[in-house]
């Protein structure tokens, strides 16, 4: 969280877990959104989409990846999300 507030540069992706001990990364994504709503949020689960988020409406910027994943999954992935 502090460097996502004291970085003077642009932040262009976010790759969270969707549960971590003491924050989650939704909690991370909101915080981040509301600094920056530019960056884009990859999430990540060994869940479902669905069963993590029901049909809750995120953010345009946020992607969804199940695991477990491949690199090259991974890396399509980001590719996808940054629109490279």
């Amino acid at each position: 969280m502090k460097i996502l507030q004291e970085y003077p540069g642009s932040i262009d992706l976010l790759i969270t877990d969707v549960f971590m001990p003491g924050m989650n990364g939704r909690k991370v994504a909101d915080h981040l959104h509301t600094l920056r709503k530019e960056t884009k949020i990859l999430f990540m689960s060994g869940r479902s989409n669905e069963e993590i988020f029901g049909h809750d409406e995120l953010y345009p910027e946020v992607v969804f990846l199940p695991k477990p994943f491949t690199p090259e999954t991974l890396l399509r992935k980001v590719s996808e999300t940054l629109g490279t």
